[in-house]
């Protein structure tokens, strides 16, 4: 992130595990008035006219990282027609509260015909509507813009979920849904 004053611009970096942002700095310093951080954060300051050239060296140095790919989701079962949030919750709350060392189950739903499709107001997510059987089901999927520009109604989805909600929701006016993780056209 890139903030331009008057005559200097001020700049913070987040490595997230990907890049030692303490090594890209270090291989960018002559265009540095100041910097420091470590492996997964960084600020630093520069001229304004430096601003272009920092930002085509920094791009030249990304085309030569290797990325790793991203993890492969760990479904923990594949979901019957018969299981819905309503079958789920009173056996998933069982296993709370979930976080690092106990994450939250991934689930499979396939084959699922894909009904409706609408954007929420951020823009970004999108709450998606399919069929499993005679059962539909609803699921929010979180910054999936550019993901969902290939999804078509009538599509057969294999979609990868958790289930998001509380026992209390299952009768409420704001029920759980699904939270969608990964949509997958090549139906298993």
């Amino acid at each position: 992130v890139l903030a331009e004053g008057a005559e200097e611009t001020v700049g913070s970096a987040r490595g997230r595990g990907v890049v030692q942002v303490n090594e890209v700095l270090a291989k960018l310093k002559a265009f540095l008035k100041r910097g420091g951080g470590h492996a997964n954060a960084a600020g630093f300051t520069l001229s304004n006219d430096k601003v272009g050239e920092f930002i085509r060296a920094l791009k030249k140095l990304a085309r030569q990282w290797s990325l790793p790919p991203p993890p492969a989701l760990i479904l923990e079962a594949r979901l019957r027609e018969d299981e819905g949030l309503g079958v789920l919750l009173p056996d998933l709350v069982k296993f709370e509260p979930f976080g690092p060392g106990n994450p939250q189950p991934l689930f499979l739903i396939s084959p699922a015909t894909l009904v409706n499709m609408r954007v929420h107001r951020s823009g970004k997510h999108y709450f998606l509507r399919w069929r499993r059987g005679e059962r539909e089901e609803e699921g929010i999927w979180f910054d999936a813009a550019d993901a969902v520009s290939s999804l078509r109604r009538g599509q057969k989805l294999a979609l990868a979920v958790r289930a998001e909600g509380t026992l209390q929701q299952l009768h409420s006016p704001y029920p759980p849904r699904f939270k969608v993780v990964d949509v997958h056209t090549s139906v298993p």
